[in-house]
Parts: C-alpha cells; structure tokens; sequence
C-alpha cells in the first residue's frame, strides 16, 4: 500500500481483542416514596451523575419511583443515594418477597424503612 506521498504505509496493527463484558440478566430495582416536589430534581441529580439507573414513577400521587440500575452498579447506586439524601429527602420502600419476583406495584412490607437491603 502507498499512502499519498508515493511513500510505503505500514500494514495497520490487528485489533486485540478484549475480553467480552457479560451484561447481567436483570436489573436491581429499588422503590423510593419522596414529596410530589422533588421528582424533577431527583431525575435530575440520577442523569447528573452519569445516568446510573432508569427512574420511572409507579405512582405520581403517592410519588413513588422505581429504579433500575446494573447489579454491577450496586455500590455507586447507594453511595449516590446517601450523597443526595439531604437535598431530597426520601425513604426506600421494602417489597415482600413475592413482590420482588413479580412487577407487580410495590406494598409496603413493613412500612417505610431507610435501609437499602
């Protein structure tokens, strides 16, 4: 091969190949009730910190949201969580187990807890 100048090109590297990134099978959901208020800015600050889940709202009166996030995101998602809880104040929803198997609406286990698990 010649590149432009008449001059011999050298042959292009081959490409290593990297090993595969295996995407998980499901996402992790978590559930959150916060005020009717701050739904714009809890987006707002999810995409500001470079898109870590998917937030949908289940239910805009009540304002809860559901999102889904990577397993493997899991650490950055509550570190995110406990960076912005003073700005928007919120608490996570428990699901019952069958719950957690199924799309269903979220029911409150056992009321609103804090804790992430």
């Amino acid at each position: 091969m010649r590149d432009a100048y008449g001059g011999a090109r050298p042959e292009p590297r081959p490409r290593k190949r990297k090993t595969p990134y295996c995407p998980p099978r499901w996402s992790s959901r978590l559930y959150l009730r916060l005020d009717t208020r701050l739904i714009a800015t809890f987006k707002f600050l999810l995409e500001a910190h470079g898109h870590l889940g998917i937030m949908s709202v289940t239910d805009s009166h009540a304002a809860i949201l559901k999102i889904s996030y990577s397993p493997d995101q899991e650490p950055d998602m509550r570190a995110f969580l406990e960076e912005i809880r003073d700005a928007v104040p919120f608490s996570v929803i428990e699901l019952n187990a069958a719950a957690k198997d199924s799309d269903a609406t979220p029911e409150p286990a056992h009321g609103l807890s804090g804790d992430f698990r």
